[in-house]
């Protein structure tokens, strides 16, 4: 079973999103890993929650083919429509887009994950390293234009370095079916130009999602991070979201 293959992975699904996933009751869910850099939360959530398909969107090539190679034994034995892969940025509109992958032999931080349609903010690797990235393009799509001939998805995981709102914006359609949304958010900008939470979350809660909880943070300091309580705020957290129909 596709549980029993992804029990020891590595990945970083809390278990209290976990534990969430699970009390909604969502039978044989439909899974969106967007932004995966290399499937595993995806893969993790599809065996645990004993999801019907996965769709996993990657376009940084090198995080790609990473991607590729953890999805490739189970393409092979669920075959390739309840495995999908694409090698596409989840946007705002369909085309074709700037993308700024990290370059890792010339970075001192060598994190692939900060990789982004937007450049990385200076004030941000001040004190974690240079960070230099490339410029490439990529094709762009809509969730909303993907799933027009396909079942909608009833979770996303989202983790796009700053393209939070492009995302959600392109999915316009699809968020009146998805029930559980966990999607990676900042109080300050990481990469320059990209929404800080208080964006996300007034348009999650106009497309009727309820704010639940701050993945790792305790309800009082994720209520002083909410409200601008704190002298210096995180720079990005997860945030969690559930359909409040």
């Amino acid at each position: 079973m596709i549980q029993e293959r992804v029990e020891s992975s590595s990945c970083d699904v809390d278990p209290k999103f976990l534990e969430l996933a699970k009390s909604l009751g969502i039978k044989s869910p439909i899974i969106c890993d967007i932004g995966s850099r290399d499937a595993s939360e995806g893969i993790f959530l599809l065996g645990q929650l004993g999801g019907a398909r996965l769709h996993v969107f990657e376009p940084n090539p090198a995080s790609a083919a990473r991607c590729r190679e953890n999805l490739a034994p189970l393409q092979a034995e669920y075959g390739v429509d309840k495995i999908a892969f694409s090698q596409v940025a989840a946007s705002d509109r369909n085309g074709s887009a700037a993308f700024y992958p990290v370059n890792l032999d010339r970075s001192e931080n060598k994190d692939i994950g900060c990789s982004s349609l937007f450049r990385i903010n200076p004030k941000y690797t001040k004190r974690r390293g240079h960070i230099a990235q490339e410029e490439i393009v990529v094709e762009t799509i809509t969730l909303d234009s993907y799933f027009t001939d396909r079942q909608p998805p009833d979770i996303l995981w989202i983790d796009v370095e700053g393209a939070e709102l492009k995302v959600l914006h392109g999915a316009a359609s699809i968020l009146k079916n998805v029930k559980l949304i966990h999607v990676e958010v900042s109080f300050r900008a990481m990469h320059v130009g990209k929404p800080l939470f208080w964006e996300v979350d007034s348009y999650l809660r106009q497309c009727a999602f309820r704010f639940v909880f701050l993945v790792e943070t305790s309800p009082f300091r994720g209520f002083l991070y909410r409200h601008k309580l704190l002298p210096n705020l995180p720079w990005h957290v997860n945030a969690v979201y559930v359909q409040n129909r």
